[in-house]
């Protein structure tokens, strides 16, 4: 498949991702989808294969939340501190995110699922 080949992986892989929480899947029937979104062949904003920060902030929503879910942080507008238009994670992660901006996705990521309203 194209995921295989973007990430260099084999299909068990591709699977054992999935289940491991460092891709999102959407299990579409017999199908698993991949949203296309967190993957990246730039080289200035890929992480073999995937857009860099995803894989980091995929791996600290630890708490239940379905594959849709997870897209939708991604790429929900947010309010972020010092900004004055509310933006994506997914649009700062593709232009290229800061440190400081880092930080503060982690720590939406870790209450991703939670009451903890951020």
């Amino acid at each position: 498949s194209t995921v295989m080949k973007l990430l260099s992986v084999t299909a068990p892989t591709v699977i054992k991702y999935g289940k491991t929480n460092k891709l999102i899947v959407i299990n579409w029937g017999a199908d698993n989808l991949f949203p296309v979104f967190q993957f990246s062949t730039n080289e200035k904003n890929s992480e073999k294969g995937m857009l860099k920060g995803v894989p980091e902030l995929l791996a600290l929503i630890t708490h239940n939340v379905s594959a849709v879910r997870k897209c939708n942080f991604f790429t929900r507008k947010i309010e972020m501190p010092g900004e004055k238009e509310e933006v994506s994670i997914l649009e700062t992660l593709q232009k290229g995110s800061t440190e400081e901006q880092m930080k503060y996705f982690r720590l939406l990521a870790k209450n991703f699922g939670t009451n903890n309203l951020m």
